[in-house]
């Protein structure tokens, strides 16, 4: 870098003997600028923060376990067998495979043939998870769960997963227009907290994308959210000074702007009390200037009555 810098200065002061021209000074010194910070750019990135020193995965799981709970918190609900509990459990069941870093292993037994779980081609550490995830299932279902898993041989784990994936979660077009339909025309009341709505139709969004593979196109969940959000919400993205319809980017941080205006905030700063729709905010002068002048008419109105009298 310094030989760098050597070469930009001796140009410049060989532009200054030779020609006296400023404006060519003044290149080099920015030249010279832009250079200096990509190479301080350079070097910063260069500089990854490390938490082990040289960590490893083995180091990091060694740390935690040493540092952490992981017998209480790995262990998930007992699953009902119910269909409305299947979402919850399976997400903080998925969670747990993440951790034991079986998660892929997983998501594949969902889409494989029978052919490919047969317990008698499985590799070694492919056989020892699929004995240990039967017993964990076993412990954990009770009802229809436990009797779909039943129906599997013993310390088939990978094909019992995939029996209950398939059961509560059927690849099936119907029901994957049950979902687009429920994403199209979610049931928002004024009543409930329309932020705890949004986040929940949200959710859906990407359960239904994770599902189908498919993505929900910003301008859909623009129009959606015009459509049905409460008649509060809606008149005040009407009146965003900016076009909120132009992706849905933009109308989810005006609907952060609302939700953080709605609420009171304490002295400490945080938020308290129930979400309301805040004040209609005046956007145009000709709403400005009709309320004025409703205002003088009436002002003149009381006057002349009491003049009357």
């Amino acid at each position: 870098m310094e030989k760098v810098l050597c070469r930009i200065m001796t140009s410049t002061s060989s532009h200054m003997d030779q020609e006296g021209d400023w404006h060519h000074v003044e290149e080099d010194q920015r030249r010279r600028r832009r250079y200096a910070e990509s190479e301080s750019h350079t070097e910063t990135a260069r500089q990854i923060p490390t938490v082990f020193g040289p960590a490893t995965s083995s180091t990091f799981a060694e740390t935690a376990g040493k540092n952490l709970d992981l017998k209480g918190l790995l262990r998930p609900p007992s699953f009902t067998g119910l269909k409305k509990d299947w979402p919850e459990w399976k997400f903080r069941v998925d969670n747990v495979w993440m951790i034991l870093g079986i998660d892929q292993l997983m998501k594949w037994c969902v889409t494989a043939t029978d052919l490919d779980l047969d317990p008698a081609i499985l590799e070694e550490s492919q056989a020892a998870v699929n004995r240990f995830v039967y017993g964990v299932l076993v412990q954990l279902c009770s009802g229809k769960a436990l009797v779909t898993i039943r129906l599997v041989a013993a310390r088939d784990g990978l094909r019992a997963w995939k029996r209950l994936v398939t059961t509560y979660e059927p690849a099936m077009a119907m029901r994957w227009n049950a979902m687009l339909s429920g994403i199209q025309n979610p049931q928002w009341t004024d009543e409930g907290d329309f932020q705890v709505q949004l986040l929940e139709w949200e959710r859906k969004i990407e359960k239904y994308v994770s599902v189908v593979g498919a993505l929900v196109p910003s301008n859909f969940k623009c129009a959606t959210v015009m459509r049905w959000a409460p008649a509060a919400v809606r008149e005040y993205l009407h009146r965003a000074p900016i076009d909120v319809m132009s992706s849905y980017s933009v109308l989810r941080s005006q609907l952060t702007l609302y939700f953080t205006k709605a609420r009171n905030i304490t002295t400490s700063g945080e938020a308290s009390g129930s979400l309301e729709a805040p004040a209609p905010v005046l956007s145009t002068l000709q709403e400005v200037l009709a309320t004025l002048k409703g205002k003088f008419k009436g002002d003149s109105k009381g006057k002349s009555k009491g003049d009357s009298k």
